[in-house]
This record gives structure tokens, C-alpha cells and sequence, in this order.
């Protein structure tokens, strides 16, 4: 996928934020009854220098991102505007509608910590969301509940903001396929307003 984008002129680009380094539990302590904080200014960073560079156009960046990823995809989109479009699928979007033993290890409980979980709430930010935006969902996700979809689509409406939504009816957390992989590319030409000989505007 990455180098048929590449193919098209895309620049494709990773960056994990230092929680996701691997270099042991100092690095993922500000996380910590936090997330998506720390993780978003260290990926705000990278992005930001990525404008920078003479080859980049920042005016058309996108982002990409499942289940965790998708997660922090609607977080960047909803407190940086530094995004011309995002793809999110299986995105928790409320830490209260996951499961406790993931939740709880990084966030504690609910009760201890009341501030960290409305900080942590990628709904809590919906109303401002730069950039189009495409959510996918699989109708039987067992891991993510669809819930955390409807719930982000839902204060999308209520902002008046406009948006893209594919639910796939027969599937779980994990997706795939020839219709989801179009749709995304689809989705990229649009948005990133891609022009090549074979996929012509």
C-alpha cells in the first residue's frame, strides 16, 4: 500500500511518539492518566517539521490510523489544524467505552481519575475538527464498540460538520479487503488532491 501510494507522489511517513519507543517505562510514563496528550505534541512536532522541508507541500497532509491509531488520528485532527484529511477506523473515542483492563492500566479508574478521562476524551474535542474526515467501523467489532463511532458521528452532526462514515455490516475489529482498500485510496486522491497520468482529476 505504501509504496503504490508512493507510486501516486504520496510521501509516505512514520513517526511514533517517544511512549511508543520501546525504550522501557520512564518513556511511557506521560501517558499516564493522560493519553493521547504527550503522544499528540511529540507526533504535532514531527509533523510540523515535516512542512518544513523543501519537498513537502504542508497545505496537503493527511494522516492514517486503526483501532489505537484511529483513536489518535480524531485526536490530531481535533486540537491540531495541521491536517488537510485523516482516515480513522475502530477508534475508541471514549476511554469510559473500552475494556477496563486496558483502560484502567493506563488511565486508572474513572473515579481516581475524573479529569485525566474528560482530558483523555477524543469526543470532548469533536467540534473541532480540521480537515475532511473518513470513520470506518466493522458493525461486529469485538474489541472496539461500534458505540465509540456513533458517538463521534453523532457530535459531528450536532456541530454541523460534515464527513465521510463506511460501516462494514459483517465485521469485527479487524477489516480489510478490495472495498476497503479503494475506499481509502479513493479517499487519499480526493483529499490530497492527487493528479497522476493513470488517476487523472
Amino acid at each position: 500500500s505504501d509504496q503504490s501510494l508512493a507510486a501516486e507522489g504520496v510521501i509516505v511517513f512514520y513517526a511514533d511518539p517517544r511512549v511508543a519507543s520501546g525504550k522501557g517505562a520512564s518513556y511511557a510514563w506521560p501517558c499516564y492518566r493522560g493519553i493521547y496528550l504527550s503522544e499528540g505534541e511529540d507526533l504535532a512536532e514531527a509533523i510540523r517539521w515535516l512542512g518544513e522541508q523543501p519537498f513537502v507541500d504542508k497545505e496537503r497532509i493527511g494522516l492514517s490510523g486503526y483501532s489505537y491509531g484511529g483513536s489518535m488520528t480524531l485526536w490530531m485532527m481535533t486540537r491540531y489544524d495541521l491536517f488537510c484529511a485523516g482516515i480513522a477506523g475502530g477508534s475508541v473515542t471514549c476511554e469510559r467505552e473500552y475494556d477496563t483492563i486496558y483502560t484502567e492500566r493506563y488511565m486508572d479508574t474513572p473515579q481516581n481519575n475524573p479529569e485525566g478521562y474528560k482530558l483523555s476524551s477524543v469526543l470532548e474535542g469533536a467540534e473541532n475538527l480540521h480537515g475532511r474526515l473518513l470513520l470506518v467501523l466493522g458493525m461486529l467489532d469485538d474489541n472496539v464498540h461500534p458505540c465509540n463511532s456513533w458517538k463521534f458521528a453523532h457530535r459531528l452532526q450536532n456541530a454541523q460538520i460534515q464527513f465521510e462514515l463506511m460501516a462494514y455490516p459483517r465485521t469485527k475489529h479487524a477489516y480489510a479487503g478490495a472495498h476497503h482498500y479503494q475506499l481509502m485510496r479513493d479517499f487519499i486522491r480526493r483529499n490530497l488532491k492527487l493528479v497522476s497520468e493513470t488517476h487523472p482529476e
